[in-house]
């Protein structure tokens, strides 16, 4: 029997186990600007990035989300955003951000709870996105989107 040690690296029954987590997989769903500005910064900082734009969703990437991904909606749009908030709500990622104003994430709830996801469920996206209120432009936003992920990842492992 092999055992889940989550993660951890130690002593566990008198073995030392040494645990490498993979690099932090972001899924990046957005607008031009933003998604540029987010996805040259994330690769600057050793993210494995897959990204697409309004103009062309995700062809493959939705169904390989797991606890090592991270997912960013950057979008003005709800019907733009459904799927992919439907897939990672499904899927579990550690992290689920997404764009928009407390009045935008509760028309988004509704839709969400229109389709039979629970308040728990929809208590899992952080939105407003990112660690600083009201980021204006597109590279205060990029900042506070991976400065939030990457704090994610760090507590407890990145696990919820």
């Amino acid at each position: 029997m092999i055992a889940d040690f989550s993660g951890c690296s130690g002593w566990h029954d008198g073995v030392f186990i040494r645990s490498y987590r993979p690099k932090t997989r972001l899924l990046l769903s957005g607008g031009a600007i933003e998604l540029d500005i987010v996805s040259r910064l994330a690769i600057a900082s050793g993210f494995e990035l897959s990204a697409a734009n309004t103009d062309t969703p995700f062809s493959a990437g939705l169904d390989s989300i797991d606890r090592d991904t991270a997912v960013a909606i950057l979008h003005h749009d709800l019907d733009r955003e459904i799927q992919i908030l439907k897939a990672a709500l499904d899927a579990r990622p550690f992290y689920l951000g997404a764009l928009g104003s407390q009045r935008t994430h509760a028309r988004r709830s509704e839709a969400l709870r229109r389709l039979g996801y629970t308040d728990a469920d929809i208590s899992r996206i952080k939105a407003p996105i990112g660690i600083f209120p009201k980021a204006r432009d597109s590279a205060s936003l990029a900042l506070s989107v991976l400065a939030e992920i990457a704090l994610a990842r760090s507590v407890d492992g990145g696990l919820r």
